[in-house]
């Protein structure tokens, strides 16, 4: 009986050669075993066998060597897609999937053997990602690397951040840069030059990637660690460093991550990262630079010392915190110019404070250093009392009188606008032209500063509740002024009031029209300052003579903006819950005015109070009656015993019976008007000012610094 041989085709692999097995076609008919005429033959097929047997050893123990050969356990259970690893864990879709743990089936090493002569060893057993397993104590164990487990527990490590792309970091550096001008310390062209040098450089990159998480593009955010990860990882990291050597980098990490805290609704967390920044800075005494020091290298530093400044003011309470560098004490220069800080090199020595400008959007962050410190100023003079103050209603004291309190901060911010070039004013100066330029969001920083200033200001002397009064006027609770107004005094207030509002809606639209919206923390308080204007006047549009006839579509628009915000950061809750308060105040005014004649400041003192707020609070209720200040129960509001005026402002509002914005009522939950105007603790959330909320006193039993909460649900 004649056998065919067709041969088996094994391709070779390496430096192993090719075999060609014979093997019995399938076309044999059955038959008995092979007779000793043919064990020739079988001899050949069992050496043929025992060589591919062999072979075949020899394959997996190179493929061993070479790290391929191994897989994931999760991979091979969920498909036969290809695992792709080092040779340890975890491998590349564990870890883009976040996946805490894998674990690989084989073998881990990633380096060659010896020799060839190396005898082949049984694979070594599936270990975790902790597990290292090497095949000779001689070669020395390769360097781990990070593990999918560290950064699922938060536990980020240098290699991890420092292993980000140069594009990543790139990307991350511009936004930065650009939604942020107020921390403007990084120079671009040599920031990678610096993650190279600096030991602790990584850091600052941790704190801005979960600074500005949540506006880099997805593409971006599927290469980084979560947003909460990353903080964690800058707050463990900066805890490390506080007590060695400090550096530049480490100051700015901490302001970095100020401004996280702040954004994230930890108004303390923010007010100590701040406070470490400034004397970690005063410690490398850089109000007296090298001399020697490359440009560079000396605006650095200058402007990292701005930043500690800025950012002081930025969260400043106005009372019980103190400013821990007071401009009086300062003998640093200004901050160069855009321009030569990014070229190196120096067209005039930077500004000294005395500097009347003027000031080119170039030198923007000479202006807002400027503009913060009288910014700090006037917010400390609204929430540590305003005209409530005591002798501020004397004559000398009037706010038109030259030299009163009031009249020194409102020249102060004029003269500091004085300073500002043609080009760096809104709205002579469109947002369109400097988006197009590349810093649309440092002219709409420079103009929102100024605009909120204003507003503060004239906001101060305009009644709550004017629902009797035909034009502008000042006070009409107490206390009241003891001199009258130069005539048309109040109507220019009112003027200039509602123009700020106005200014500050339109400086947001258009930004959000060219797709460069502005949604970070000062940005949306301004917004929220704003709205709360521009419903004022849109209920009693007579207070500014009728010259605000699109404020209704303007208050819209900054709902809008703060819906956005809150979308982002924690610390818009409080804001956004506060004008549906007062909205929903002014629609039950409007509605039965009768009931709400005489009622001023002080039966709605909270309500009042969180209009100034500025960091968003959403503090505990207190115990107080409002709505009864002045003898009027909370009951008789709803008795039923309306006048024919109230009975005709309902009539007129019952085809609107819900708050003007729609955008708010989607925003929140609908309030109860009744529990609304009626409930004893409902007016009176306690919504007190920054200073007064998280710095008023320093008891423990009553100090609250997190204002990240939502308020209780009417």
């Amino acid at each position: 009986m004649k056998w065919c041989e067709p041969r088996l085709l094994v391709p070779g692999v390496g430096s192993f050669p090719e075999l060609h097995l014979p093997i019995q076609p399938r076309s044999k008919p059955p038959g008995k075993l092979p007779t000793k005429r043919e064990s020739p033959y079988l001899d050949q097929v069992i050496k043929s066998l025992w060589d591919f047997h062999h072979c075949f050893s020899n394959v997996r123990e190179h493929l061993r060597d070479t790290a391929i050969y191994s897989a994931c356990i999760d991979e091979r259970a969920r498909s036969k897609i290809k695992c792709i690893h080092d040779g340890e864990p975890p491998c590349r879709s564990c870890f883009k999937s976040k996946r805490p743990e894998c674990i690989l089936s084989g073998p881990f090493e990633t380096g060659r053997r010896q020799s060839s002569g190396t005898k082949p060893r049984e694979s070594a057993p599936p270990t975790s990602a902790k597990l290292n397993v090497h095949r000779d104590s001689s070669v020395e164990p390769a360097s781990p690397k990070p593990s999918i487990n560290d950064i699922a527990a938060g536990k980020l490590t240098k290699d991890v951040v420092l292993g980000l792309s140069p594009q990543v970091l790139l990307v991350a550096v511009t936004t930065f840069t650009q939604k942020f001008p107020e921390l403007a310390f990084n120079h671009a062209p040599t920031f990678s030059s610096h993650v190279k040098e600096d030991v602790t450089v990584w850091i600052k990159i941790a704190a801005t990637l979960a600074l500005c998480h949540r506006f880099l593009p997805v593409t971006v955010k599927d290469h980084i660690p979560s947003e909460d990860e990353l903080a964690a990882c800058s707050r463990e990291s900066l805890q490390s460093i506080q007590s060695v050597t400090p550096s530049i980098s480490a100051v700015q990490s901490l302001l970095i991550m100020s401004m996280y805290e702040w954004g994230a609704g930890n108004g303390y967390g923010a007010w100590m990262h701040s406070g470490m920044a400034t004397r970690m800075m005063q410690s490398l005494d850089v109000m007296k630079p090298d001399r020697g020091s490359e440009v560079i290298e000396t605006e650095i530093h200058n402007r990292t010392f701005w930043a500690c400044f800025v950012m002081d003011r930025f969260i400043f309470c106005g009372r019980s915190q103190p400013l821990a560098l007071p401009l009086d004490t300062m003998t640093i220069q200004l901050p160069i110019g855009e321009e030569d800080f990014a070229f190196g090199g120096v067209s005039h020595a930077g500004r000294p404070m005395e500097s009347t400008g003027p000031f080119t959007v170039d030198e923007y962050y000479t202006v807002l250093v400027k503009g913060f410190e009288i910014w700090s100023k006037v917010l400390g003079l609204i929430i540590s009392g305003g005209r409530r103050t005591p002798g501020m209603s004397q004559p000398e004291n009037c706010p038109w009188v030259t030299g009163s309190p009031w009249k020194k901060l409102l020249d102060s911010v004029e003269e500091w606008r004085s300073q500002h070039s043609d080009r760096l004013r809104f709205p002579a100066s469109g947002v369109a032209v400097h988006v197009s330029l590349g810093h649309g969001e440092k002219f709409a920083y420079v103009n929102l500063l100024y605009y909120v200033c204003i507003l503060f200001l004239n906001r101060e002397y305009i009644p709550f509740l004017p629902i009797q009064l035909p034009e502008p006027v000042g006070p009409i609770d107490p206390p009241l002024l003891e001199a009258s107004a130069p005539p048309g005094w109040w109507h220019s207030r009112a003027k200039d009031l509602y123009n700020a509002a106005e200014c500050i809606t339109l400086i947001h639209q258009q930004l959000d029209e060219l797709n460069a919206p502005l949604l970070t923390p000062f940005a949306a308080f301004c917004s929220f300052c704003a709205g709360s204007m521009n419903g004022y006047v849109t209920s009693f549009p007579q207070m500014n003579l009728n010259r605000s006839p699109n404020s209704a579509a303007h208050e819209e628009l900054n709902f809008l903006h703060l819906e956005k915000f809150t979308a982002l950061w924690k610390m818009g809750r409080g804001w956004a819950q506060t004008l549906k308060r007062v909205q929903t105040l002014r629609f039950h005014v409007i509605r039965d005015r009768a009931r709400f004649i005489g009622k001023t400041r002080s039966d709605f003192v909270a309500l009042y109070e969180s209009i100034h707020d500025y960091a968003g609070v959403s503090p505990p209720i207190r115990a107080e009656t409002e709505l009864s200040a002045n003898g009027a129960s909370t009951s008789q509001l709803f008795d039923g015993n309306q006048t024919n005026d109230s009975k005709e402002n309902a009539q007129e509002m019952r085809h609107n019976p819900q708050p003007r914005s729609s955008v708010l009522g989607e925003l929140m939950p609908e309030l109860n008007p009744e529990i609304f105007l009626t409930g004893d603790e409902i007016w009176n959330q306690a919504w007190p000012m920054w200073g007064d909320q998280q710095f008023g006193t320093f008891d423990e039993a009553e100090l609250q610094f997190n204002y990240d909460q939502d308020l209780p649900t009417l």
